[in-house]
């Protein structure tokens, strides 16, 4: 049996650069989603999936439920990469939104990823200027709305190989020393 393999869409490259920064850690096998259809799954101990946030979806999740007849009692773990820092709020609107039915007892770990509206196609550039425009003159504590405010304007980018430290402990490989203290919620 093959140790792991990890699995992912990314839209805008910082679920890719997770990814591949966890495919260089664990020496697991790499695909993107769209290229994942016919992989023997069966074969692998651990299976990862991780995919983008957007409007509180994760991307692509439906591989994992198209494919629960062959990952039921597998090892699978579910990463999510956006653009809000990690809180309790963000982790249980992700996991209550995504990981529903047979996915609701999967390990679910959260990344933050980027934010830069001139590399956005058109019409999500329109809606997150909207939205940039709605965060900015709105004083919630919203995680959602602090990411715009705080990325209003300007390109961000959050990715940081410290992000990847409690899918490592979960996998049992060490962590980057200062991820070990941002581990995911106990559930």
């Amino acid at each position: 049996m093959k140790p792991g393999i990890i699995i992912y869409k990314s839209i805008y490259g910082a679920t890719e650069a997770y990814a591949k920064m966890l495919a260089l850690r664990t020496g697991y096998d790499l695909l993107p989603v769209k290229e994942a259809g016919d992989v023997p799954l069966e074969e692998y101990e651990h299976i990862l999936y991780g995919g983008g946030v957007y409007a509180g979806q994760i991307i692509g999740i439906e591989y994992l439920k198209r494919h629960w007849n062959v990952l039921e009692g597998k090892k699978v773990l579910v990463f999510a990469v956006g653009a809000s820092a990690f809180s309790p709020a963000v982790y249980d609107a992700l996991r209550e939104k995504n990981l529903r039915g047979r996915l609701e007892n999967l390990p679910l770990c959260y990344c933050r990823g980027r934010w830069n509206v001139e590399k956005m196609t058109w019409m999500d550039r329109l809606l997150c200027r909207r939205m940039e425009k709605t965060a900015v003159s709105d004083p919630s504590t919203d995680p959602w709305q602090a990411a715009l405010r705080e990325a209003a304007g300007r390109a961000m980018d959050w990715v940081d190989e410290k992000e990847l430290g409690p899918i490592l402990m979960i996998l049992g490989f060490d962590a980057p020393a200062a991820a070990k203290e941002a581990a995911s919620p106990e559930e």
